[in-house]
């Protein structure tokens, strides 16, 4: 009986990440998903988002060339927070596109 009820949730557990959209690929081409946040995780890593975001907006340094540019702490607290939703996409894009505004 206990086989059967881990093959169960195993199955279940398969099948919510099939209806998931694949995030990234690893370096092996593996698929990877959003991790499954609930509760007070989720609730978490939104606000932290949030906060991140915030602190992005706020932090800039002068540009040279006259405007604004945001500084690297910024890009990469962007990015990690990004991460740590899950949001593994948009986490390398802030990555990329932080590595581009300060080069």
């Amino acid at each position: 009986m206990a086989t059967f009820t881990r093959t169960a949730a195993l199955l279940a557990v398969a099948s919510a990440r099939a209806q998931q959209p694949i995030e990234c690929y690893d370096l092996f081409g593996a698929p990877l998903y959003r991790p499954l946040l609930t509760g007070a995780a989720n609730e978490s890593a939104q606000r932290n988002l949030e906060i991140a975001r915030f602190e992005f907006s706020h932090d800039e340094l002068a540009d040279p060339a006259g405007g604004r540019v945001s500084s690297a702490r910024s890009w990469v607290w962007l990015g990690r927070r990004l991460a740590y939703a899950g949001r593994f996409t948009d986490a390398l894009d802030a990555f990329t596109t932080g590595r581009a505004d300060l080069a």
